[in-house]
């Protein structure tokens, strides 16, 4: 009796096949066997997600700034709320930060914040904006603030 070559590789197929099929057979039942039976434990309630919608109030502040120094704006927003500004030059280009921490407002206490802009020593004189941001992701509130640096 001799074996016929031709039949090598679909013999092969076949048993790798059934290999694998057993294999995964035993993974299944591994993973779908009923585990121990647990009382459900009661939880904390999730707090009510924040329906007020976010506001922003601006409060004292500074129409100029002088390049070098600091310019600060005060910040009134609901109490759930973080604040945050996003700085845009005269040509209304968006100025980053090397820290994003520097874009974040103090919270002063509950509703009540401020932010405070150091100015760079080589800002283009001119009307810059300060957008400030107060809210959460899905409920933000902004206002615009004209400063002149000089």
């Amino acid at each position: 009796m001799t074996f016929d070559r031709r039949f090598l590789l679909p013999a092969v197929l076949a048993a790798l096949s059934v290999a694998m099929g057993a294999y995964l057979l035993v993974q299944f039942r591994k993973t779908s066997a009923p585990g121990p039976i647990t009382s459900a434990q009661p939880t904390e309630p999730e707090p009510p997600k924040e329906t007020n919608r976010a506001f922003v109030t601006v409060g004292a502040y500074e129409n100029r700034a002088r390049r070098g120094g600091a310019w600060t704006v005060d910040i009134t927003a609901p109490t759930w709320s973080k604040c945050i500004a996003d700085v845009y030059d005269p040509a209304n280009a968006i100025r980053m930060f090397d820290d994003p921490k520097r874009a974040e407002a103090a919270v002063l206490s509950p509703g009540k914040h401020r932010w405070t802009w150091n100015v760079p020593s080589d800002a283009v004189t001119g009307a810059w904006t300060i957008r400030l941001l107060c809210g959460t992701f899905d409920n933000l509130a902004t206002a615009d603030v004209a400063v002149s640096v000089e």
